[in-house]
């Protein structure tokens, strides 16, 4: 009787056994689970995770042979971490167990402007004789005296150095508070994109010499040699732009008395400015900005201004027009957006100021903000408001180059 009972009970267990393998998922029962499948079924997936939370909250209980499969961060326990763990495997965040290397930081895309040249244009300054200053006039807010020739320095000096940080090579026109005249400034331009045309033509003029561009190449030097002697004209003193060379070759705005025609050697500086090659390159001046007369202290507010083709076309009318006003309308957006100037004018202004006409490079002229409104004048002397500056101004060239 007991050894029928002891065969009863041999053949109960291996029924059992039977039983269990054709119960269990395949993989299981070949042996080939691996961490993490938490329901045997030879893959990690989604569903583990489900498995998992599903034990957690009593409606399916895992098999105890399955447990340690469950474990995924291999704590030694099953919990919702494992459900998480296979999820972030599922997704190809992390490994099973997880990996125990830091996690990187997300990278962050970063604006590349290598290859680029930028030409900032602090405006104004100080007479380095009489110690006057140039435009800008002050505004008085409280005990503070404000003076535009410093602030846009500072907002120049902070530019470059951000502009340098990713890839830029950034052109100074003055890098003290001393004045440097109108025509000293956009005569570095017109030398320093002259001077990169002569070097890329100077690559091509391999024997056999093409004569034509041998022949450029002497009008390159003829020309920087003009603006050479325009800068060397330039003497401090009682009128900011007194070299009788430079005013044959610009017109300045401040005498109307002469008509506005255009020294044929301008004018092809102007056209050799448009060459493709020299595509890199743009002028931003930098200003704040003043109410003249009873409006003086109730205006505010961020304005761009560029030169284009219709406001003078007697004298030129070949700027690089569309690229000024896609440049002035991208700084617009990211300067305002960045210091918290309001726009005064959602679009650029079309002028006819001096730094935006005698150049043909993309030349925009930045107003940030009128420093004879109270308003206004406490963002732009604030601490962080230089900082702001560059970063619009970084996020308008990324775009513009982009």
């Amino acid at each position: 009787m007991w050894l029928m009972n002891g065969k009863r009970r041999l053949l109960a267990i291996v029924c059992a056994l039977i039983f269990m393998c054709f119960s269990l998922p395949t993989a299981f029962a070949e042996g080939e689970i691996e961490l993490g499948d938490a329901n045997g079924d030879g893959s990690v997936d989604a569903t583990d995770a489900s498995a998992v939370l599903r034990h957690l909250v009593l409606i399916e209980a895992i098999p105890d042979e399955l447990l340690p499969f469950a474990d995924a961060d291999q704590d030694e326990a099953v919990s919702a971490t494992d459900a998480a763990c296979i999820l972030r495997y599922v997704v190809k965040i992390d490994t099973i167990p997880p990996s125990t290397a830091p996690v990187p930081p997300p990278v962050e895309e970063r604006p590349d402007l290598s290859g680029k040249v930028i030409f900032l244009d602090p405006g104004h300054g100080y007479d380095s004789v009489t110690g006057s200053l140039y435009g800008g006039r002050m505004a008085v807010n409280g005990l503070l005296t404000y003076a535009e020739a410093d602030r846009v320095l500072t907002f120049a000096l902070e530019t470059k150095a951000l502009l340098e940080e990713h890839g830029a090579t950034v052109i100074l026109t003055r890098s003290d508070r001393y004045m440097v005249g109108n025509y000293v400034r956009v005569s570095m331009v017109h030398k320093y994109a002259l001077n990169q045309l002569k070097l890329y033509d100077s690559e091509l003029a391999t024997e056999p010499y093409d004569p034509s561009i041998l022949l450029k190449i002497a009008e390159y030097d003829r020309l920087i040699g003009i603006m050479d002697a325009i800068i060397g004209q330039y003497r401090p003193g009682t009128d900011e732009d007194n070299g009788e060379l430079a005013k044959l070759y610009y017109f300045t705005p401040y005498d109307n008395s002469r008509l506005r025609v255009i020294h044929p050697d301008t004018k092809l500086i102007y056209e050799y400015e448009k060459d493709p090659r020299l595509a890199n390159m743009v002028y931003i001046s930098l200003h704040t900005n003043a109410s003249a007369g009873s409006q003086s202290g109730l205006n505010r507010g961020l304005l761009v201004y560029c030169t284009d083709n219709t406001y003078n076309p007697t004298y030129y009318d070949g700027y690089q027009a569309e690229n000024s006003l896609r440049l002035g309308d991208l700084l617009n957006t990211h300067v305002s957006e960045q210091t918290g100037l309001n726009k005064r004018s959602e679009k650029v202004i079309i002028n006819d100021y001096f730094m935006t006409r005698e150049n043909n490079l993309p030349a925009v002229l930045l107003e940030i903000g009128y420093h004879d409104n109270a308003d206004d004048l406490a963002i732009i002397t604030a601490d962080k408001t230089p900082a702001n500056v560059a970063n619009g101004i970084l996020l308008a060239l990324s775009e513009y180059f982009g």
